[in-house]
């Protein structure tokens, strides 16, 4: 019933390599990033603005980048 849905996770990174010093918000369908980022910002506070309300925060693994922030799904 669902062969075709992937999970959609929104991740916000601080001072990543293509946008340093800002906030960059990017959707993955899966483990696949859309082209391009949701939204660049100037803070935390704008980036998580984009995040749907029916999101869920996912907590920080030991094993993430260090330009993650946030991970939502």
């Amino acid at each position: 019933m669902f062969k075709n849905t992937a999970m959609i996770v929104f991740v916000i990174y601080f001072n990543p390599s293509d946008s340093p010093g800002n906030y960059v918000v990017r959707r993955f369908a899966g483990m696949v990033a859309d082209e391009f980022p949701v939204i660049t910002a100037a803070s935390l506070e704008e980036a998580r603005s984009v995040i749907p309300g029916w999101c869920a925060g996912l907590a920080r693994s030991v094993e993430d980048d260090p330009v993650i922030v946030e991970t939502w799904f």
